[in-house]
């Protein structure tokens, strides 16, 4: 084959059949966390597409990042600029060379602008190996931008006229799939808390959808939420496909925490109520980092004055035996270890078990100080409040 002087083809040892369970879906996917891992873009725009002499109008995929071209290591297996980088789950690495695959398999209409040149992706008999490898063929480009990855993907829309013949109902094409799997593309005013972790996630359309990076990766049958994992707090396997339920419910915790620390009463109730509901998401909230506030406590304690007056909780059958052992007879086991964790907390709660009024040892403390002040020494003074802190801290 006589190539011009502009162009050479790189051969990849990568068969055709390979990945044979990835769609445009996962391809597209890859390129655009490439790009928003380098603070990129991703946006859907109607235009003009050429292939060959057919000239159609379409809404298009346009993915793009700033931070410089893609060198021609990277199509090397192994080699990729976030290869070690927790803080992304794309990068030009083993995705790039996957998604270069799939486009050319699907027959993908996609326009590759690498800095300068021009990638084509296309599949080419390996006498070697006897198999279909894919090749991408790289054409000079000078007028292009050095600094920039453009890509284009047409036709994503196509097949959004498929209609079943028995129910009529339209199949969704694979650029409205792409846009309910990604963050970006979708309305920016969808209802969220934001936390250090990531969003939960609180619209209808996100309910128990998970997402990393802003691109989905699964579901959680047990959530009442959706979320938004940064990429560095959430392991996934090449695929984005493993999700494991306790890990989920391990990194939710600390982002019901965070949130729990200053809440609003509308926050610090949606809390309560959930933990009160066993909302799988919040099952390890009494573990979180940060310390549950007053003002959710105040509100589980009023949803068990509300459901469980005057009742001793346990959410452990162990416990539940041992009180009963100990002659107690009002006791209702609830399977929510959070929820009875944070009750247990509260002043209210510890009253109604101990059927008397308990007083505070914190005011103790005031009263001596109040009374003993004048004689203190400035050293047993700053030994006192130190003791101070050290109490609160183990009361609370």
């Amino acid at each position: 084959m006589s190539m011009p002087a502009e162009t050479k083809i790189i051969p990849l040892s990568l068969a055709k059949s390979y990945v044979s369970d990835w769609g445009v879906e996962q391809a597209v996917r890859e390129l655009m966390q490439n790009s928003l891992d380098l603070g990129g873009s991703v946006t859907v725009e109607t235009c003009h597409s050429q292939r060959g002499s057919d000239v159609k109008e379409g809404k298009s995929l346009f993915i793009e990042s700033y931070e410089g071209s893609i060198p021609h290591k990277h199509l090397l297996l192994g080699s990729g600029t976030k290869t070690n980088d927790k803080s992304s789950i794309g990068g030009f690495s083993e995705g790039l060379k996957l998604a270069l695959l799939i486009m050319a398999r699907e027959d993908i209409h996609i326009e590759f602008y690498n800095g300068c040149e021009l990638w084509r992706p296309f599949f080419m008999f390996n006498e070697h190996f006897q198999e279909d490898c894919l090749h991408i063929e790289i054409s000079n480009r000078f007028e292009l931008n050095r600094d920039t990855v453009r890509i284009v993907i047409h036709g994503l829309d196509e097949d959004s006229q498929i209609i079943d013949e028995d129910y009529g109902i339209g199949e969704p094409s694979t650029l409205s799939q792409i846009i309910d799997n990604t963050l970006v593309l979708q309305d920016q005013d969808y209802s969220k808390h934001d936390t250090t972790y990531g969003e939960i996630l609180l619209e209808p359309q996100h309910k128990r959808k998970i997402f990393c990076g802003g691109l989905y990766v699964g579901e959680c049958k047990e959530f009442e939420e959706g979320f938004n994992f940064k990429p560095e707090y959430l392991k996934l396997d090449r695929d984005r496909r493993m999700l494991d339920t306790f890990d989920l419910k391990w990194i939710s915790k600390e982002m019901w925490g965070e949130l729990s620390e200053d809440p609003t009463d509308e926050v610090a109730k949606y809390i309560a109520e959930g933990l009160s509901c066993g909302n799988s998401s919040m099952q390890f909230l009494h573990h979180a980092d940060e310390k549950v506030s007053d003002k959710v406590k105040d509100k589980v304690l009023a949803l068990y004055n509300e459901n469980y007056s005057g009742k001793i909780l346990t959410s452990t059958y162990e416990e539940k035996q041992e009180l009963s052992k100990a002659g107690n007879q009002n006791i209702e086991f609830v399977n929510k270890e959070s929820f009875v964790k944070i009750l247990k907390q509260t002043q209210g709660y510890k009253e109604i078990v101990l059927n008397t009024k308990m007083e505070n040892p914190l005011e103790w403390l005031d009263d001596f100080k109040e009374q003993w002040y004048d004689s203190m020494s400035t050293d047993m003074l700053y030994a006192y409040e130190d003791m101070c802190v050290r109490l609160q801290k183990v009361l609370k």
